[in-house]
């Protein structure tokens, strides 16, 4: 096995000579300060995520957000240039994305996560894990995942040459192989969410940026999607893939469109990227309402009966339990001793409700408000963080060291950027501004987000 790929594989502890330490890097590209930004910001600083760094702020020409998504791709370029190549990036969207769980949290689940992504990858080319990493076939960059293709262009590969999900038949119920968009399993690449280590990260945007700068049209409608140059490099990766693994290319029809290897000013094709099918990274909104429950789990071992059906699943329903991880419980009951109350940790995680995707059973660290804005405030207010928002904020402030109890992947991660002890935290900006209380980066706004004490 090669040290590269070695190194992305989850070990939770090793020798005391091998210890080391990489940075968590949380990154939003947005421009400027609204409402729902900075509910974003307060639901990641109260979980202890590392200080947000806010890119393309005052953004101009072709950082700025306002202009274009792709402008977002500049700026997280400019962002990772230089840093540790093994350091772990999380990249949300700004007005639409709510972070639910502890980072800690998300940091092991990430490798939990690629763990059984490089099983199944393996399994799909006959192979061990072992084996197949040293042929270079591995996942590392998770981005949220859709029921549906957008843009919706039928015909080019990103609609049509991704790999059907992993999850077990009929999870969506009876009817999830019709044409209705709510029964599907989410399969095509969101780009509003996405963690993984930064150099493979780093290869990724810079290849969509050279997609983008040899295919550029004016006059396109989707010319400045960030997500149709992302979801193409993701075909052509599968695309690869499927050659490799049949001996030849796979085009189910004459008016299906293969990407030219030209555009690409590579001959590079795989860069690691997978997407979440089960909403154990992200849930996307659209089409998954009706399974995104907000549930507590009362029993004395931590788990949800769900007793209710989906109405339009249509077939019998027998009631089932949904487990909450220990790590969860672990990691809400240390930041729960923030708020020095008198009723025990473990009564009160029994009463909290939790955003919960009922089809796949996953507790989903991040939601990502895609299709309907309207009720993103809503989602934030109904957050286990929102009664106890202030004291999380200053108790977040003032901490330090590393993010997570244990070693994760042979190492401890700590914050790539912590604030200034005081206050409330806040941001750090790429426009010279450094850093930003959230005071007065959210000025107008905070007292809409944060409960009075």
């Amino acid at each position: 096995m090669s040290q590269e790929a070695n190194r992305w594989q989850i070990v939770i502890q090793a020798p005391i000579s091998s210890i080391k330490t990489s940075k968590v890097h949380y990154l939003i590209p947005a421009s400027e300060p609204t409402l729902n930004l900075c509910a974003n910001i307060i639901s990641s600083l109260s979980n202890r995520y590392p200080v947000p760094s806010i890119l393309g702020y005052n953004g101009k020409g072709k950082f700025d957000a306002k202009e274009a998504h792709i402008a977002k791709l500049y700026s997280i370029e400019r962002y990772l240039h230089g840093k540790q190549a093994d350091d772990l990036v999380i990249v949300v969207d700004g007005h639409d994305v709510l972070a639910q769980l502890p980072a800690e949290v998300m940091i092991e689940r990430y490798f939990e996560i690629i763990e059984r992504h490089n099983t199944i990858l393996a399994d799909r080319f006959g192979l061990s894990v072992d084996q197949a990493l040293k042929q270079g076939y591995r996942q590392s960059i998770l981005f949220g995942a859709d029921k549906a293709c957008f843009p919706r262009l039928r015909d080019e590969p990103q609609c049509w040459a991704v790999p059907e999900s992993f999850l077990p038949h009929r999870v969506y119920g009876k009817h999830t192989q019709d044409r209705s968009m709510r029964y599907a399993d989410p399969k095509y690449l969101n780009s509003g969410t996405v963690i993984g280590p930064l150099g493979d990260l780093r290869e990724v945007i810079e290849a969509a940026l050279l997609l983008i700068e040899n295919t550029w049209n004016a006059t396109f409608k989707y010319r400045n999607s960030d997500q149709y140059y992302l979801g193409k490099l993701y075909a052509r990766q599968e695309l690869q893939r499927s050659k490799d693994l049949t001996g030849s290319s796979t085009t189910p029809g004459s008016s299906k469109k293969m990407p030219p290897d030209d555009a690409f000013g590579s001959d590079r094709t795989d860069f690691h990227i997978v997407v979440d099918h089960e909403s154990a990274f992200t849930v996307t909104q659209c089409a998954n309402v009706e399974w995104m429950r907000n549930i507590a789990f009362t029993t004395p071992d931590y788990k949800s009966i769900v007793k209710n059906d989906n109405p339009k699943k249509g077939h019998p329903f027998k009631p089932f339990s949904i487990q909450m991880p220990g790590n969860v419980v672990s990691a809400l009951t240390r930041l729960y001793e923030v708020f020095n109350q008198e009723l025990p940790a473990t009564q009160w995680i029994k009463r909290i409700k939790l955003g919960t995707n009922t089809a796949t059973g996953h507790i989903y660290p991040f939601y990502h408000g895609t299709c309907k804005k309207s009720n993103f405030i809503t989602r934030y207010m109904d957050l286990w963080i929102y009664p106890y928002a202030r004291e999380l904020l200053q108790d977040a402030a003032q901490a330090r060291g590393p993010l997570t109890e244990r070693m994760v992947n042979e190492r401890h991660w700590i914050s790539a950027r912590d604030s200034p002890k005081g206050g409330l935290g806040g941001v750090y900006t790429d426009d010279g501004d450094g850093f930003i209380p959230l005071e007065d980066f959210c000025s107008g706004f905070i007292n809409q987000l944060i409960p009075a004490s």
